[in-house]
């Protein structure tokens, strides 16, 4: 079985789906049927970008990193579809895709903004955060992405470095809610 029947299996499994032959949620597999008219949507395409990029890649907690990406998106889609589309994209900077292949693939300048400040290398640079403050769409996708990860299940354990990392969110959270 490829990388990519994993982690579309496991998507199934995690989202309490009949084995249909699709990675995407009915809510929205009935909007982008609608959207599109038979055509490929951006979401079902980022979805499936997500979901090829990080095949391989595994949570703290051993869980397919991909999973991450889902429970953002489906909090972002609440706002928006191009929140949803940032989020399931928002970790694209830790695998092969890059920028400019999405922008190639036609992705909307929201959607690529966003990302561009989300998947920069000093992301948590006070600069930085004051861009992704400033886009409304990055902010929410990097409250949630902290929220995430903040989960009890990657907090396991209670190193230094954990204690580091739940300040830094906290100190980002904070600074992203702030006027």
């Amino acid at each position: 079985m490829s990388d990519f029947n994993i982690a579309k299996n496991t998507l199934k499994i995690a989202l309490n789906k009949t084995a249909q032959d699709t990675i995407i949620p009915p809510a929205f597999r009935e909007i982008i049927q609608e959207q599109t008219k038979g055509g490929k949507a951006d979401l079902e395409r980022a979805i499936e970008i997500a979901v090829k990029a990080h095949a391989k890649q595994k949570r703290r907690d051993g869980s397919p990193h991909v999973l991450h990406s889902m429970r953002i998106m489906l909090k972002a889609w609440e706002t928006s579809e191009n929140a949803a589309i940032v989020a399931i994209l928002h970790d694209i900077d830790d695998t092969s895709v890059n920028i400019s292949e999405l922008k190639r693939d036609g992705f909307n300048d929201e959607v690529i903004q966003a990302l561009e400040l989300l998947t920069k290398k000093d992301v948590y640079s006070y600069q930085n955060l004051s861009a992704i403050k400033a886009n409304e769409i990055a902010k929410q996708v990097k409250m949630l992405e902290i929220a995430d990860n903040l989960s009890l299940t990657e907090l396991a354990t209670e190193d230094q470095k954990d204690i580091d990392r739940i300040n830094k969110y906290k100190r980002t959270y904070q600074f992203l809610r702030s006027k």
